[in-house]
């Protein structure tokens, strides 16, 4: 029981680091956990086994010139360093995220890049949250998000509260416009009735006093229904 809790202890340490962006190195592991370099390079093994069933696009390799393990993207969908830049500088300008999201998103960053050539970057970045106004502190952004995605997915009904005002609403679409997310809607009654006209979507900002709950009802949309993002984003206006 000792030795697998010691065995899964390694793995996980490991894990965090490789996907924070450090480089491993067996020889400071080994002294660390008074292992034998075989036993790191199974930990390592296993990494890669599971990376390689459940994230296409990542895997570790053995990088010569610093003499240790690193985390590395396929080049499908890796950024390059420019790219990076202006999404970083987009991101944390519209201080659309919280600041706890924001950190996160620089780990990520931090991940693809390399440390040692782009240090001044990263540490700009985390800088910039300093400047974060505390009230954006009050709702996590990408968790309302998650939740309409997850909403679409499997057709679910969304309960929404918003000054007091409560709403259930079948989720149809999700635009983003201007610093803004969007939610595209359909009242649920008149999908149970015979309509002779086109069904439009309402569009409601995703505002940090925006409540968003699943709700447990499911809905299913007309056959003749279609979501139009262009036209829908026209009518969507940001404050």
């Amino acid at each position: 029981m000792g030795e697998e809790r010691n065995r899964i202890d390694r793995i996980l340490f490991l894990y965090d680091k490789l996907i924070m962006g450090d480089i491993v190195y067996k020889s400071e592991l080994t002294t660390q956990f008074n292992v034998h370099e075989r036993t790191i390079r199974r930990d390592i093994q296993d990494i890669k086994y599971y990376m390689a069933r459940f994230y296409i696009n990542r895997d570790i390799m053995y990088d010569p010139k610093v003499g240790g393990y690193r985390l590395i993207y396929s080049e499908s969908i890796q950024l390059s360093w420019s790219r990076w830049i202006a999404l970083s500088k987009v991101l944390l300008d519209s201080q659309l995220l919280t600041k706890a999201e924001s950190m996160q998103f620089i780990h990520s960053v931090a991940s693809q890049l390399d440390k040692e050539k782009h240090q001044k970057f990263i540490a700009n970045m985390r800088a910039n949250l300093n400047h974060y106004k505390s009230e954006r502190q009050k709702n996590r952004m990408l968790d309302k998000v998650e939740l309409v995605y997850q909403a679409l997915s499997h057709k679910k009904m969304l309960y929404l509260v918003q000054e007091n005002k409560a709403y259930t609403l079948c989720p149809v679409g999700l635009v983003y416009k201007q610093s803004h997310f969007f939610l595209a809607a359909l009242l649920n009654e008149p999908l149970h009735k015979e309509t002779q006209y086109s069904l439009k979507p309402v569009p409601i900002m995703i505002r940090e006093n925006l409540s968003i709950k699943i709700d447990s009802a499911s809905f299913t949309l007309p056959p003749s229904f279609s979501f139009d993002e262009e036209e829908f984003k026209k009518r969507c206006m940001p404050p």
